[in-house]
């Protein structure tokens, strides 16, 4: 069986690995980045998403991943004033990791188990047709801006939708080994919040993002350098208005606002063609949901390869499960795109004490 996947990243390496350990299929994975090309900081990863697939060489990159500790640290206040501070346990242990160390990790398994990857390749409309009709199976794997599910748009049916509220996707220096969620309010703005967890043993991740009404303040002369970056002073901003509640923490690195745009699709499969992670959905970023979410999808994809009597047989089942499966994070997903906004009314109304209750019960 031949299969053709776009996509080098943690969907389509895994993917790969979970096809060559059940079926011994012929995988070949084209990526338009140049080898060694992995943008990115840390992701909080759910155990599960490395259990799933089957990988020999894990303890050899076992240092790569960092537990993050149960207790999870909530605090919130106003801009000036003291904030309010809980902490409570998570059931589920993360691991944090670097993005590049866990591609490097997945791509080293992926080529043992036999895939072959080929990077710099132009994956334009015509070549994936080309591909579709030379493989037995086609996996889009190539992100939120899928071509893959671009040129089959009238079978996958995506949808999307844009968030009006803005993140920056930072670092923060200072020791952290458990998750930290921040809220802070300024009357006339609103909320922006913080998240926060190490994804090493001495770096540190950190989401900010803030309610509409702060966008203005945020982009003014100053905050912003000549590329759209948040420059020295807007760094210095956030962390005074953080500076309560992050204590000798600081933000640091190099970052733009964005907006965050969820796609999703109505169908994972049709005919000889699947789409996995970010492709299919593109889930909440803010812990790494979306590639615990991938590679189980890989797992699944795998899996019913396995099992099925043909491949398009295997991809309908596939289909069936994997949208069944995500339904609740897809809607979690557009519940977090609209929340903060609601957040800020909520705060107003509640104040400290009483809104850090209502996100801790």
């Amino acid at each position: 069986m031949k299969v053709t996947i776009v996509g080098a990243g943690s969907a389509g390496l895994a993917s790969a690995i979970a096809l060559r350990a059940g079926t011994k299929a012929d995988v070949t994975i084209l990526e338009r980045a140049k080898e060694g090309d992995a943008p990115g900081l840390g992701l909080g990863l759910l155990p599960y998403a490395l259990q799933m697939i089957s990988l020999r060489d894990f303890p050899a990159y076992a240092n790569s991943f960092t537990p993050i500790g149960r207790t999870v640290e909530v605090f919130a206040g106003q801009l000036g004033g003291d904030v309010v501070r809980q902490t409570r346990f998570q059931d589920v242990q993360y691991v944090g990791v670097k993005r590049a160390d866990l591609l490097s990790f997945l791509t080293a398994a992926a080529t043992k188990q036999g895939a072959t990857i080929r990077y710099g390749e132009d994956v334009t409309e015509a070549r994936i047709r080309e591909e579709k009709d030379a493989a037995d199976i086609l996996i889009g794997a190539d992100g939120a801006g899928s071509q893959v599910r671009a040129t089959f748009a009238e079978h996958f049916a995506p949808r999307s939708a844009e968030a009006k509220s803005r993140f920056a996707w930072l670092e923060l220096e200072g020791h952290l080994d458990h998750f930290m969620f921040g809220y802070i309010y300024v009357g006339g703005r609103g909320l922006i919040r913080i998240t926060a967890y190490p994804y090493t043993r001495t770096e540190s991740t950190a989401i900010v993002t803030h309610s509409v009404g702060w966008s203005k303040h945020l982009d003014q002369p100053g905050y912003l350098d000549a590329d759209g970056s948040i420059s020295a002073a807007g760094l210095q901003e956030l962390n005074d208005v953080f500076a309560a509640g992050i204590g000798n923490r600081r933000l640091v690195g190099r970052a733009r606002w964005r907006t965050f745009r969820a796609t999703q699709c109505k169908h994972a499969a049709f005919d000889n063609v699947a789409l996995v992670g970010d492709a299919f959905a593109t889930l909440h970023f803010e812990t790494g949901w979306g590639t615990s979410a991938a590679i189980q999808e890989a797992s699944m994809l795998g899996h019913a390869l396995l099992q099925a009597r043909s491949a398009k047989a295997s991809l309908q089942v596939y289909n069936d499960k994997v949208t069944e499966l995500q339904r609740g994070a897809i809607m979690a997903t557009a519940k977090t795109m609209r929340e903060i906004d609601a957040q800020s009314a909520r705060f107003f109304k509640l104040g400290p004490a009483k809104f850090l209750e209502s996100r801790t019960a």
